[in-house]
């Protein structure tokens, strides 16, 4: 699939938005204990927003999958990649790199909350 330049920047910017919702609504669920790992996060999690209900999975092979379910259009856009995340600083950096369907990696920072009132992405349970 080929795309023109406005399109891919279109692309780009929302996801960007997107991963962006998606690791608040992460780092609001996890805690700032001593013993926060990669393991904290392996497993699926899942929220909604406004359009959207959004799923990433992230596996113990730090591979990704983020998968974003618009319910107005009934559409899925997935996006398959390799996270990193170092817990050992603050703020915790969180990249995606090697998305399949992007030529560009996605990077953010996790802010770590305990306030259980606004978890927005929840784990799946197994």
């Amino acid at each position: 699939m080929l795309l023109n330049k406005q399109e891919a920047s279109n692309l780009y910017k929302e996801s960007i938005l997107k991963l962006i919702l998606l690791i608040i609504s992460l780092s609001i669920h996890l805690s700032c204990g001593v013993g926060t790992g990669y393991e904290d996060i392996y497993g699926d999690w899942e929220g909604e927003s406004q359009e959207e209900k959004i799923i990433i999975s992230f596996s113990s092979e730090n591979k990704s999958v983020l998968s974003f379910n618009n319910k107005e259009s009934n559409t899925v856009e997935v996006l398959h990649g390799n996270y990193e995340i170092d817990f050992s600083k603050r703020p915790i950096p969180l990249s995606i790199n090697n998305i399949q369907e992007l030529n560009h990696s996605l990077h953010t920072i996790i802010r770590i909350n305990d306030d259980d009132t606004s978890i927005l992405l929840n784990r799946v349970k197994q």
